[in-house]
């Protein structure tokens, strides 16, 4: 194998590392050797031939082999795309045209003579990938016409899973066209990156701007109250078939998937009423409470500072409610105690006293802490929680 044989089965081999999972993460650094591929591929134009034996040639296949292989894959994401964002036409285009430059790109790769150059130049001439990477950036900069954006407001406690799923959908989509791009660039355009370079300018500012929109949902809580409450008691009205806890592990799950800086405690017990029997004083912006439905009570709480807060502040609500618990008078239950809980407990945003036979079910979710955004034990016939502000 000659020296310059041996540079282009080298640049196609790194190629084909990268292809491995090419839209996984997008590494600006690692996606600018794909336009060495078309320069390879504009080499072999300039020979009389080379035998398909030849190792440039099974580097090759094997590239488009790859490709061929992450395309199939790029469908679902395509398919979810358009059936998500049925009324934009614009979504099918830019399906339609990712697979049919891929394909032709594919074809000069395991074929790369002037025939199937030529088709694939004339169609990124008509359908330019810089072009519709363009299109298709601008549009996730408007909320109506952004997947994401419209994912998230669909979803009643705005998940990290809905916007990391749909995060990873624009980005292996806008990945594509830039992949596409940097091939063309190396083919037609002497490697020059002038486009490459454009795209990827316009691909920070996205990743950038993806970053706000994170920041966005975990300091607004978009989802509470209303929403919220909806899906609280949609698992009451909807799972009388099953226990406390089960009922306690589906809302738990629910709200540590939530996009949020904020922390939870969720209470699930037997159905009752009256302050002899549960009583709680409460941040009414922090707290929901679905009392005597789907044959159970909820509360949930928010607290809006344990996450950021020291180990030492989450420890005094543990200190405090210690302290209650050694406090016999407050191995009952009624509306006074409740507040006179809420004044022993230093930083409390919430605090609940319950009867121990009520089968309370615990739970915390979106944060570290050994119990949760603050602390809860069973003093003799009560259960009593507080969590910090």
């Amino acid at each position: 194998m000659d020296a310059n044989t041996a540079k282009a089965v080298k640049k196609v081999t790194d190629v084909l590392q990268l292809y491995e999972d090419i839209f996984k993460v997008l590494d600006m650094a690692d996606f600018a050797r794909i336009v060495h591929v078309g320069a390879v591929v504009k080499g072999i134009l300039s020979l009389a031939g080379m035998m398909p034996e030849d190792p440039v040639m099974v580097k090759l296949r094997q590239l488009e082999g790859k490709i061929d292989k992450l395309s199939r894959k790029m469908t679902n994401h395509f398919d979810q795309l358009k059936a998500f964002m049925v009324e934009h036409s614009f979504y099918a285009d830019v399906a339609a045209t990712a697979s049919t430059l891929t394909k032709l790109m594919c074809d000069t790769l395991t074929h790369p003579n002037h025939h199937s150059v030529g088709i694939f130049r004339q169609a990124c001439e008509r359908t330019p990938p810089l072009q519709y990477a363009y299109k298709l950036i601008s549009l996730m900069e408007q909320d109506s016409t952004n997947p994401l954006k419209k994912a998230m407001a669909a979803d009643p406690l705005q998940s990290k899973s809905t916007f990391n799923k749909w995060q990873d959908i624009i980005l292996r989509v806008v990945a594509e066209f830039y992949a596409l791009e940097l091939y063309v660039n190396g083919l037609f355009w002497n490697s020059n990156m002038y486009g490459p370079n454009q795209l990827k300018s316009r691909i920070n500012e996205l990743q950038k701007l993806m970053k706000s929109w994170k920041v966005n949902y975990e300091k607004n809580a978009y989802y509470w109250p209303e929403k919220a409450r909806e899906f609280i008691e949609n698992i009451q009205d909807n799972n009388t078939d099953i226990g406390n806890q089960e009922k306690c592990d589906k809302l738990e799950k629910a709200f540590e998937d939530v996009l949020s800086n904020d922390s939870f405690y969720i209470l699930v017990y037997n159905h009752c009423g009256g302050f002899d029997k549960h009583s709680f004083c409460y941040e009414p912006s922090q707290t929901i409470l679905s009392f005597r439905r789907g044959q159970c009570c909820v509360v949930v709480y928010r607290s809006k500072y344990a996450k950021s807060t020291s180990e030492d502040n989450l420890e005094s609500i543990r200190t405090d409610i210690d302290r209650l618990e050694a406090n016999r008078r407050f191995h009952n239950c009624s509306e006074d105690l409740s507040r006179e809980m809420k004044e022993f407990v230093s930083k409390a945003g919430f605090v609940g006293i319950m009867r121990s036979h009520l089968n309370v079910a615990v739970a915390y979710a979106n944060i570290v802490h050994n119990r949760g955004p603050g602390w809860y034990r069973t003093a003799g016939p009560v259960f009593m929680i507080a969590g910090y502000e």
